[in-house]
């Protein structure tokens, strides 16, 4: 424990599964965590299991650029700068090819790539 001691770390998808894990583990190392989710309440929830440290939950629909932007204020207004970003929320919208729909596609793209373009230009400003 410590070797992450006074680092921050911004984690997506953080209110269950790998992103859970992932915050879990960077607390557990000493990193402040700020745990992103698309419901404040689960994001909060899980950054209050995190072990250790000052953690704290956002809201943010990381496919929403501006709000992207102003979750890395926040974030850092309550943390200090961000030294650790991992981009981990994202949608499944299964089904054959010719059967998926344009607005599942949409979502996915929009959630999964655009979404990690913006929170690794919030994050590089």
């Amino acid at each position: 424990m410590g070797e992450l001691q006074g680092r921050v770390a911004v984690v997506t998808g953080a209110s269950r599964g790998i992103g859970f894990a992932i915050g879990q583990d960077l607390a557990e190392a000493g990193a402040q965590v700020a745990a992103v989710a698309r419901d404040a309440g689960r994001a909060s929830a899980a950054a209050e299991q995190f072990v250790g440290g000052d953690h704290a939950g956002y809201a943010c629909d990381v496919s929403d650029a501006e709000a992207c932007r102003q979750l890395i204020e926040q974030v850092e207004a309550a943390l200090g700068p961000i030294d650790i970003l991992v981009n981990n929320a994202g949608v499944t919208r299964d089904n054959i090819l010719v059967r998926l729909k344009d607005e599942d596609w949409d979502q996915v793209h929009d959630t999964n790539l655009r979404g990690a373009f913006f929170m690794i230009r919030a994050v590089a400003r």
